[in-house]
């Protein structure tokens, strides 16, 4: 079998497997492009002209929002969802031959990707720990692929992590509508400088504040204009400080979580953008 995969977005990609077996993977922001670079025009004929047959399958992750239905279907899966239902598979022409498109949710696709990138043996069941910019989640597989959701830890980890950079960040504009995508990898080299581990109480504050509002917007600035990091800049020793406190508060949440919930002596796979202080 023929897949050929890509994911449109930032990051974008494209990859064909031909028997099991990885051909290429090419990436957009590889060869001196910019980072977190979408899939071009150029990209697909170069892949195409990479293949020399129509590839049995075609596939693409989920994500949201949804695109608008086009000739009555929607171009992917959506962002959440675990179950067999969130898988869309359809026919489509390709060069007058029937192709077959397959989507997968984002959640589901992040699950299925660490179980066949990691060494589990077929058939293995696992945990699956989802942590990224949305989802914060552990689940259990069993050795027929089926996805459990044990619990959502945390929605919205790494959008909770990325926000305390533009709050110091005097060049971050507060009104803009989304983070950078460099905050989170930025903020992951801050923390190296970290020199203490105890929060003061105007930082327990803070980190309450970003834990417990249900849903992180950038709005939260107006809200913190008087936190000590506010536009205090990146160079800031103390907020260097607050940083690695801040990721190793987030990082705790999920270890407290696994070593009272995990019981079953079986692999855990990781999956996501995950950071932990070193």
């Amino acid at each position: 079998m023929n897949i050929l995969s890509f994911n449109p977005g930032h990051d974008g990609s494209i990859a064909y497997l031909k028997n099991n077996k990885l051909i290429f993977s090419i990436e957009a922001e590889k060869n001196s492009n910019y980072r977190y670079s979408p899939i071009s025009s150029h990209d697909v004929f170069r892949a195409l002209s990479e293949i020399n047959e129509i590839p049995d399958v075609i596939c693409t992750g989920g994500w949201w929002p949804r695109e608008e239905p086009i000739l009555g279907f929607t171009q992917h899966a959506g962002y959440r969802g675990i179950s067999n239902s969130e898988i869309m598979i359809r026919k489509h022409q390709m060069l007058g031959k029937d192709v077959n498109f397959f989507s997968s949710s984002h959640e589901r696709s992040h699950v299925l990707s660490a179980y066949g990138l990691s060494n589990l043996p077929k058939g293995s069941p696992f945990y699956a720990l989802v942590w990224e910019g949305e989802i914060g989640a552990f689940y259990e597989v069993d050795s027929n692929l089926n996805i459990k959701l044990i619990a959502n830890v945390l929605n919205e980890p790494g959008n909770r992590y990325a926000s305390i950079y533009g709050l110091a960040d005097p060049t971050f504009p507060k009104n803009a509508p989304f983070s950078r995508f460099s905050d989170a990898g930025k903020l992951m080299a801050l923390t190296s400088f970290s020199k203490r581990n105890i929060a003061t109480k105007q930082e327990e504050k803070l980190i309450s504040f970003l834990l417990d509002t249900p849903h992180i917007q950038l709005s939260l600035y107006d809200d913190l204009e008087k936190s000590p990091y506010y536009n205090v800049g990146i160079e800031n020793e103390e907020f260097r400080n607050f940083a690695g406190i801040f990721s190793d508060r987030i990082f705790n949440i999920f270890y407290r979580f696994a070593k009272d919930n995990l019981k079953k002596k079986i692999t855990t796979c990781h999956c996501g953008r995950m950071w932990i202080k070193l």
